[in-house]
């Protein structure tokens, strides 16, 4: 079971992911989706860590394979969007590991 996370959104003013961000769940994250979030993700581990991201739609009927990301040790990566046909709603992702972990999902509003 994924856990749901806040949509922040971009304004001028700017958001500071860093202080918005959470520590990642060990079953996984989620957000609603409307095909414009994006998810930040902030490895502070000393090694890299894999986020799979999951697929909703299939292809003649058969699954399609996960997207996996690999977010480097000490990085910074931001995600998305995530076109709605393809990862649902909400869009959710688990870890590989989950140590000096934290994610932060962003929309850039209207």
């Amino acid at each position: 079971m994924t856990t749901p996370l806040t949509v922040n959104t971009v304004s001028r003013a700017g958001v500071n992911v860093t202080s918005e961000g959470v520590a990642a769940t060990s079953g996984g994250d989620s957000m609603p989706n409307t095909g414009k979030e994006m998810l930040v993700l902030m490895n502070g581990d000393d090694a890299a860590h894999t986020v799979t991201l999951t697929y909703k739609a299939t292809t003649d009927g058969q699954a399609i394979s996960n997207r996996q990301v690999i977010v480097a040790a000490g990085d910074t990566t931001i995600i998305g969007p995530f076109p709605v046909p393809l990862y649902g709603n909400p869009v959710g992702w688990t870890y590989d590991a989950i140590t000096s972990v934290d994610v932060a999902a962003i929309s850039p509003g209207t």
